[in-house]
């Protein structure tokens, strides 16, 4: 326990002397941490950058607080990415003025898994909420005669370990003994069929069988013929997932609001 909060601290230090002044950070996931400060409100996202050089200026700075105070002195400096460079302590500073308006996360450029480096992400502070361990935001759709997710969200699926765990502690929120709809269905080819998660928009960024997963076969169940769409719900005190059945559910969706991109 103390080594934990004393790592917080000295990351409380290191961002407190990046932004030049006492900085508040308020939760974290695995790698993203939010923090507030008298210029506004911010993501710090450790190891990714602004991917594509036609979204940003790049300049090389002498230290990582010289590249953020140069975002802080231009209005419409919206994120910096700080990407450290070999045997030196310069730095690539990569700044930023997409979206135009604070609150179009849709509007903002694609960040690239980037080790070693910090971006600072500034938001409006009505989206500035936690996202999951996983860095995606959940929520859960209001649509119930079908599976469905609003435009730019995608439903939820469990191709990992933590994922499965997201799955499983969103189920808790919910509190409906029903369940919810998930990213996993059955598809007919001909003869054959096969069970998968839906994973277009995410690493692998294609459908991954149920069977190349963690997951047991076991809490497969009521399986049927057909296509159709799984829900996810607990019987019994266990997890499974199964067939839908004739009644409503809501689904679970995801969306990537940072816009990571992993490879």
């Amino acid at each position: 326990m103390g080594g934990r909060a004393s790592n917080r601290w000295a990351l409380l230090l290191a961002i407190s002397t990046l932004f030049g002044v006492a900085a508040a950070v308020v939760e974290d996931s695995n790698f993203v941490q939010r923090v507030r400060d008298t210029y506004g409100f911010y993501f710090i996202i450790k190891n990714f950058a602004l991917r594509n050089p036609f979204t940003f200026e790049s300049v090389i700075v002498p230290s990582a607080c010289r590249c953020r105070r140069r975002c802080q002195a231009m209005p419409s400096c919206r994120a910096v990415s700080i990407v450290p460079l070999e045997g030196t302590v310069a730095v690539e500073c990569r700044l930023t003025e997409r979206p135009g308006q604070m609150d179009d996360w849709n509007g903002r450029p694609q960040l690239i898994k980037t080790p070693g480096a910090i971006h600072f992400l500034g938001t409006d502070e009505e989206n500035w909420t936690n996202p999951e361990a996983d860095g995606l935001f959940y929520s859960f759709s209001e649509e119930k005669d079908k599976p469905g997710c609003p435009q730019k969200h995608h439903k939820a699926i469990a191709t990992t370990s933590l994922r499965y765990t997201i799955l499983k502690n969103k189920l808790d929120e919910l509190k409906d003994d029903r369940g919810m709809y998930v990213g996993l269905r059955q598809l007919v080819d001909g003869n054959n069929s096969e069970i998968s998660w839906s994973s277009k928009h995410i690493p692998p960024y294609e459908s991954v069988p149920y069977n190349q997963t963690l997951l047991p076969n076991s809490i497969l169940v009521n399986t049927r013929k057909g296509n159709y769409h799984f829900i996810m719900k607990k019987e019994h005190s266990q997890i499974v997932f199964q067939a839908a059945g004739d009644m409503d559910y809501k689904t679970l969706c995801f969306s990537n609001k940072l816009k990571l991109l992993w490879y």
